[in-house]
């Protein structure tokens, strides 16, 4: 799947707020419950077929992010795709496109850290980005191209 990173809260299809049932509906594949945590007070759904994590708030159960996988990959601007990269050819798109970043121990944070690349071994020499996830509740959406 390809999804398009949209700077605002409430213009994508996938959005803060909505309802597991939403988001399934959304998906329309095969679904498995997880605890992310042994303390999580609710579940996250797990789209095995599509390498996609959903994650729900423990007070409303309602959607806050999504952990995304490759296959997938996320257009963020200017033909810039986020996965199929490894994470030194991420960086110089990044920078070339003057498009802001931070670095930290876990990979590459984007947009205000909406967008939160994972990398777990960025000291290798050919570092695979792993998934991508996307909070919502710091204010933005995703459409499905």
């Amino acid at each position: 799947m390809i999804f398009e990173f949209i700077d605002d809260a409430k213009k994508g299809q996938l959005k803060v707020g909505m309802t597991r049932d939403e988001v399934r509906k959304i998906f329309s594949s095969k679904v498995q419950a997880f605890k992310k945590t042994p303390i999580c007070k609710v579940t996250s759904d797990d789209f095995y077929n599509l390498v996609i994590h959903a994650f729900y708030d423990d007070e409303t159960n309602k959607l806050e992010g999504l952990e995304i996988f490759q296959p997938n990959r996320i257009l963020i601007e200017d033909n810039v795709y986020l996965l199929g990269n490894d994470y030194q050819h991420l960086l110089r798109i990044l920078t070339s496109k003057k498009i802001k970043y931070e670095q930290d121990l876990m990979g590459v944070n984007l947009k205000n850290n909406k967008l939160r690349i994972y990398v777990p071994h960025a000291d290798e020499r050919v570092a695979e980005c792993a998934c991508v996830y996307v909070d919502f509740k710091e204010g933005c959406s995703l459409n499905i191209k």
